[in-house]
């Protein structure tokens, strides 16, 4: 797959990444002076690399292996930034 980028500012963002991931893929979200939250799928692992120490994770778990693995590239300014499942 070709990376998902995803670049928002002012006003609220929700990403919905649910659905039924076949494959590993790259998703990076640029987001700046809003709040934001991202629906994580439950088939798929995320690998996290976050910009921002305003970000929070609740209720997400992590399927086991070989499940496809979303690597996310997060950068947050200005704002708080949720991580939920779908």
């Amino acid at each position: 797959l070709p990376p998902l980028e995803i670049g928002h500012s002012m006003g609220g963002l929700v990403v919905h990444l649910g659905g039924d991931w076949q494959q590993d893929a790259d998703v990076s979200i640029r987001s700046s002076m809003n709040s934001t939250t991202i629906q994580m799928p439950d088939n798929a692992r995320a690998e996290w690399v976050a910009g921002s120490q305003h970000i929070s994770v609740r209720g997400l778990e992590q399927p086991e292996p070989p499940a496809p693995t979303l690597k996310m590239s997060v950068r947050k300014w200005i704002g708080p930034m949720r991580i939920q499942p779908d």
